[in-house]
Parts: structure tokens; C-alpha cells; sequence
């Protein structure tokens, strides 16, 4: 029976190398190295070097944060089309509507219909949310 000679204390690996071993002894290393720029954390000096290293000539993305040195161009493209317009208003119990648009002139025509009737009928005094509405009321009813 062959033994292998790198074994875990900590859980129950084993590893053939002293190398293998060694890289996994990180795993349950409870330092935590901070990437000052973007936050992100690190349980070896190696991987932080690593990450630190991507920060610099790359070029950071204004919509997601996320840093290239390479494909920024291609990056950029794709996200700009994943960009994503929430409806933030809230009704009478605080509810956040939280509905999503594609396009901003989308979002901002939805916001509207959160508006209390706002158009009244001069001649029967019904109300509307939306102008057209109001307009449409009043050529089918009123002339």
C-alpha cells in the first residue's frame, strides 16, 4: 500500500507533493489581504500580487467596475447593452416597484403610470393617468 505523505490536518485532503500541500495550507489561512482599489480579499501574498498586478495599465469599466488590460473595448460593448433602468418609486405601503427597462425613455414613461390621475375631462370631469388618454376620451365622447 502506498502512502501518501502530505495529509491535512485541518480536513481531510491529502496530497501526493509537498507543493500541492503546501498551496491548499492557504485555504485555511484566516489573514485576509485587501485590494485597496476594488476590495476584493486574499489569503496569500501571492494571489494579492497577482490581483494587484491586473490594476495596473488596465482600464476599469464605468458600468460594472470591472478592470481590463486586455478586451476593454469588447467588454464595454456588451455591457453598455446589459445596463438596466429600475423603477425605484414606491406605492402607499413603501412597496418599491422594481420594475426594469432596457431604455431609459422606457423607464421614465413607466414612472407615470405611478402618477395619481392628473388629467381631468372639462366636460365630465372623468380622470386620466395619461394625456393621450384624455385626448382619446374626449374625441370618442365629447365631439
Amino acid at each position: 500500500m502506498i502512502r501518501l505523505p502530505f495529509s491535512c490536518e485541518k480536513c481531510p485532503k491529502i496530497f501526493k507533493s509537498r507543493s500541492g500541500f503546501c498551496s491548499h495550507q492557504d485555504v485555511h489561512c484566516e489573514i485576509e489581504l485587501l485590494c485597496d482599489i476594488c476590495h476584493a480579499t486574499f489569503t496569500t501574498k501571492d494571489r494579492h500580487r497577482r490581483h494587484m498586478s491586473m490594476h495596473i495599465n488596465s482600464r476599469v469599466c464605468t458600468h460594472c467596475g470591472k478592470a481590463f488590460k486586455e478586451n476593454y473595448i469588447r467588454h464595454l460593448r456588451s455591457c453598455k447593452k446589459e445596463i438596466k433602468y429600475t423603477c425605484e418609486k414606491q406605492d402607499e405601503d413603501g412597496n418599491i416597484c422594481g420594475r426594469v427597462f432596457s431604455r431609459s425613455d422606457h423607464l421614465k414613461q413607466h414612472i407615470n403610470s405611478h402618477q395619481k390621475d392628473n388629467y381631468e375631462c372639462g366636460v365630465c370631469q372623468k380622470r386620466f393617468k395619461w394625456k393621450i388618454s384624455l385626448n382619446r376620451h374626449k374625441k370618442r365622447k365629447h365631439e
